[in-house]
């Protein structure tokens, strides 16, 4: 992970993903979708979690505690990657706090256009 946010120079190499792949994923179609199950899955965890047992399995799981911090260091790369990429603008870079939504939001307003394969 800290690879790719110190790594100095872009290796442009021709990818190994197929181009419809790539179509499909960098759809909106498909990041609404995405977006819509991340809310669904928000709307469950706070209807139907509790904090007292998410606090009873941190103190007593070190899965749950490491999965916490995984989670904290995944949303500052999501940052690193949209500011890094320039995929967006700084207004709306913070959206990438909102854990899993905010990168679907920014995808979703601010489109690339370049999403295809780079050959050298």
């Amino acid at each position: 992970m800290f690879y790719y946010h110190w790594k100095g120079q872009k290796v442009r190499t021709r990818s190994r993903i197929p181009s419809r792949f790539i179509a499909i994923i960098s759809s909106r179609l498909w990041i609404g979708l995405c977006l819509a199950l991340t809310i669904a899955g928000y709307a469950y965890g706070l209807s139907l979690g509790s904090i007292k047992a998410y606090g009873d399995a941190f103190m007593q799981s070190q899965l749950v505690s490491v999965m916490t911090a995984d989670f904290f260091v995944l949303t500052w790369l999501s940052y690193s990657v949209m500011t890094k990429e320039r995929i967006a603008s700084r207004p709306y870079l913070l959206l990438c706090f909102i854990p899993v939504a905010g990168p679907f939001l920014i995808l979703l307003l601010f489109p690339r256009q370049d999403v295809r394969e780079e050959k050298l």
